[in-house]
């Protein structure tokens, strides 16, 4: 005990040695945290990556107006192929919404007689992010949804 005691009065009195009990106090801290700003960036990255898919999305849509099964299958093949997700993480379905109406509706020809009714390509895109600090049972894998509405007529 003797020994531990002699051995800490030295270290606490030597300069040296408060700069490696520093040191050893503050890199993991730091570590954790760039870290941490890694992973953030990986996620922002993909939302950014996703969200860029959709923009692409609404410029061949407004383009050529995806109108059959055939035209919405092509779009989601291109959203495939772009983001690298799998078929049923991608929907693209055709909504219509009437006059000034706030919400959407996925019937046509429900609008009262009269109104307007307009079309839009709805786009949906889900993924999942696993962070690096889950390998230490610290939170969850990250869900992010990117959902665009077209109007295409």
């Amino acid at each position: 005990m003797m020994r531990l005691s002699r051995f800490l009065r030295n270290v606490a009195r030597d300069a040296a040695g408060s700069t490696v009990i520093e040191t050893a106090l503050i890199v993991p801290v730091l570590l954790t945290m760039g870290l941490g700003t890694m992973d953030v960036s990986r996620i922002m990255a993909r939302q950014n990556e996703l969200q860029k898919a959709t923009n692409e999305v609404a410029d061949i849509a407004l383009a050529a107006t995806p109108d059959t099964d055939t035209k919405k299958q092509t779009l989601k093949s291109i959203i495939m192929t772009s983001t690298g997700l799998s078929s049923d993480k991608v929907q693209i379905s055709t909504i219509y919404r009437c006059g000034t109406a706030t919400s959407f509706t996925e019937g046509q020809g429900n609008c009262a007689s009269g109104e307007k009714q307009y079309t839009f390509i709805r786009v949906t895109l889900t993924d999942t992010v696993t962070p690096m600090w889950t390998n230490f049972g610290v939170g969850a894998a990250i869900p992010i949804r990117v959902v665009r509405q077209i109007q295409t007529s």
